[in-house]
């Protein structure tokens, strides 16, 4: 019997040049994130923003531990 693979979140976060997600959201959490990034600054000044979805924070702090947190948030979240 052919095991399935169980969803981790309806989005998966990639970092370009990369195969492998490092984070998984919810379709709401994504929106949120590039709603915030419109607005303008780095990833870090948007994860600042974010004040009640837990889940969309915790999807910026690993693109910040990665290393990406001064990166323009609109450039690579559209």
């Amino acid at each position: 019997m052919a095991r399935t693979r169980r969803s981790k979140g309806d989005v998966a976060w990639y970092i370009p040049g990369h195969k492998t997600p490092i984070a998984y959201s919810t379709k709401a959490a994504s929106d949120l994130i590039a709603l915030l990034a419109q607005g303008g600054g780095t990833i870090c000044e948007v994860c600042g923003r974010i004040t009640y979805d837990v889940e969309a924070r915790q999807v910026l702090s690993a693109y910040i531990r990665k290393g990406y947190g001064e990166v323009v948030a609109q450039s690579f979240f559209k």
